[in-house]
């Protein structure tokens, strides 16, 4: 199994779990890579311009009459998803769409927006459905209500949230299930924000470990439904969390560190159980690590 590394420095690799070792490390043009899939195909932004490589083929994706674009997911059949950077945003800062790009047929896809000036697409699955967020219209300069999708077929469904304002979506299942994060009600500037996965019934609050109640988020998923991310809350370091059965597991008790290492954030679970996160130790490194499941 191939697992993305991303270095302090900002460089990207890639680990073989069966060697141990480093391989393939990614051309000085590739180097940021945001994902990688089954069969090998990554994505990510160098600069101003996302990039992909897929079936073995790079290219980047194109803005038209943009001033850059971004790749943040690509499928195992060579779709990205991204964003394009637009020109006209409040003081001249600029607007960000969510796309999805075909290199096979280089056809380009604006996903538009809820009627504000953003949108990111955030992965993105071999039927062509979309995950991300949009950002709605609304009174304040910055913070206007931003809202988890799923797009498909032209279509850009508006998710919800938990009862809060905003919520947002970082990952899509082959079955069209989503996972996130999504605002409870509360003060605005202060909401609780949980982790939730939508399917056919509609979002469910996938919880909080106990000592964290404020706050979780599901970054990752697999094709079962097991979804990885955080759990924390004001003021305690976040801990790594596998949310699965309807537990929200420590991942720190399933497989603990040592040497006071803390695994604070895991971003992704493939369907095999593996998953892969980052840790914290005592002198604030930040090393990766990769969980193996056990029968």
């Amino acid at each position: 199994m191939l697992v993305l590394l991303v270095s302090r420095e900002g460089f990207s690799l890639l680990y073989d779990s069966k060697s141990g070792q480093v391989v393939q490390p990614p051309p000085i043009q590739q180097a940021g890579i945001a994902a990688i899939t089954n069969n090998n195909n990554t994505a990510g932004t160098n600069g101003r311009t996302g990039w992909f490589v897929v079936d073995g083929v790079g290219g980047t994706v194109p803005f038209g009459g943009g001033t850059g674009s971004g790749a943040l997911a690509v499928s195992d059949n060579g779709l990205v998803a991204g964003f394009i950077n637009l020109p006209g945003g409040a003081f001249g800062l600029g607007k960000e769409h969510g796309v999805i790009y075909s290199p096979k047929t280089q056809e380009l896809t604006d996903l538009g927006t809820f009627g504000g000036d953003s949108s990111f697409a955030r992965a993105v699955n071999d039927r062509g459905q979309v995950a991300g967020g949009a950002q709605f219209p609304g009174p304040r300069l910055f913070d206007n209500p931003f809202h988890a999708f799923r797009f498909f077929d032209g279509v850009m469904e508006d998710l919800g949230t938990l009862g809060g304002a905003n919520s947002d979506a970082f990952a899509i299942d082959a079955h069209g299930r989503v996972a996130g994060a999504a605002d409870l009600p509360g003060p605005f500037f202060d909401q609780p924000r949980h982790a939730f996965l939508f399917d056919k019934d509609g979002m469910h609050d996938l919880g909080t470990l106990p000592e964290a109640a404020f706050r979780s988020e599901a970054r990752a998923m697999n094709d079962a439904g097991d979804a990885v991310g955080q759990s924390c809350c004001v003021g305690i370091v976040p801990h790594a969390v596998l949310f699965s059965g309807g537990e929200v597991i420590d991942l720190n008790d399933l497989a603990p560190a040592t040497d006071g290492f803390v695994h604070d954030s895991a971003f992704g679970i493939n369907d095999h159980g593996a998953i892969v996160g980052t840790s914290v130790a005592p002198d604030f490194t930040r090393p990766s690590f990769l969980m193996l499941p056990v029968d």
